[in-house]
């Protein structure tokens, strides 16, 4: 009922919008150009789900044993999923969005799923400012303020990692997270910011995806 209910609605959209303008936009790419693009939308894609494949898996986690045991491919999948229905969600996060719903339906360990998607989107970032710093000295024209942004940004990421892997934040926010902790309302939140912990903790977890994540930022600034 649904494939028919979509065919039905592909139909009526193509006899009431004009495509001819994106039929001739599509007839004038060239071929080349259109599969490096591909090759680096799919590119990210993999290595995404290679890193929550990382961070979700029953080896990375706090204690070992209770992480989620899938497949690379079936979360890539979910993510080329989610890539198209994201579009239908205002903002940049839409296809996290769906990707993180998908992912529930396959998990009782909900927690887990939404912290590797949050901890992915937040290094990717970090990645990516990283490799438009060191663009930025290849760049052919000087972008103002680039530079002196890009090492802003990573100073506090760097002061953001050592503040939580030494644990002073236990100190600082010690009470605020027991409270959250001991109330269900606020419980999940907790875990999944522990989850998070644990990785930026887990030096096997780090050297393994760091180099991704510095991949994938190039992936994103191309």
């Amino acid at each position: 009922a649904k494939f028919a209910v979509s065919l039905g609605l592909l139909a009526w959209l193509y006899y009431k919008v004009d495509f001819s303008p994106l039929k001739q936009n599509f007839l004038n790419i060239r071929p080349e150009y259109y599969s490096i693009g591909l090759v680096i939308v799919l590119g990210y894609v993999f290595i995404q789900s290679l890193i929550i494949k990382i961070l979700i898996s029953p080896a990375s986690a706090e204690p070992p044993g209770e992480g989620i045991n899938t497949g690379v491919l079936k979360i890539m999948r979910l993510a080329i999923i989610s890539t198209f229905f994201g579009f239908l969600f205002p903002g940049g996060a839409g296809p996290d969005v769906v990707l993180c719903y998908n992912l529930f339906k396959t998990s009782n360990r909900k927690d887990k799923v939404l912290s590797a998607i949050v901890f992915a989107r937040g290094a990717t970032l970090v990645g990516m400012v990283l490799v438009a710093y060191i663009a930025s000295f290849f760049a052919p024209v000087e972008i103002p303020g680039i530079r002196q942004f890009a090492l802003v940004f990573l100073g506090i990421i760097l002061a953001a990692y050592i503040f939580f892997v030494t644990g002073a934040h236990s100190a600082i926010f010690g009470r605020f997270l027991d409270f959250l902790a001991r109330h269900r309302a606020t419980a999940f939140l907790h875990r999944t910011a522990s989850n998070m912990l644990d990785a930026v903790k887990n030096p096997g977890v780090m050297a393994a995806t760091i180099p991704l994540f510095i991949l994938i930022g190039i992936l994103r600034v191309t």
